[in-house]
């Protein structure tokens, strides 16, 4: 039988306790994307084209490039935030208000909240977190 060991995130740790802690983790875009960067390559990027393990170069856009094969990745790629034009900064806010309420949220709370301008930009961030949170409890 195969055993996977669950590593549990910590408070403070991990993640940020409080809105004000939030706000000093993620004040910037930069700041999102390092913190993304340390949970999808916790030990060195991996180029997910050749899967080789070492520092990329860093381009422009926040584009790594892997040094071995030449291929070029974001921090983003292939997940929940890929190709969004929504900052990091909202959507990082979104999850930590979503995973801080115990009533659950409605995508209309979420918009004024957040302070976005548009109903339908929450409805797909619900969603998205939503679904990831489903198929990787195997509700869904």
């Amino acid at each position: 039988m195969d055993i996977q060991h669950i590593v549990v995130p910590e408070a403070g740790k991990d993640y940020p306790r409080n809105w004000n802690a939030f706000l000093d983790w993620f004040g910037t875009e930069e700041a999102c994307l390092a913190y993304l960067e340390r949970l999808r390559w916790p030990q060195e990027f991996v180029c997910p084209a050749c899967a080789v393990s070492q520092a990329p170069y860093r381009s422009s856009r926040g584009r790594l490039m892997c040094r071995a094969c030449g291929r070029q990745s974001t921090v983003t790629a292939g997940t929940i935030f890929d190709k969004t034009r929504t900052p990091l900064r909202v959507w990082l806010a979104a999850a930590w208000y979503l995973t801080n309420q115990k009533q659950g949220v409605s995508a209309l709370g979420l918009q004024r909240v957040l302070g976005l301008g548009s109903y339908q930009t929450p409805g797909p961030c619900c969603i998205g977190f939503a679904g990831r949170w489903c198929a990787r409890t195997a509700i869904a």
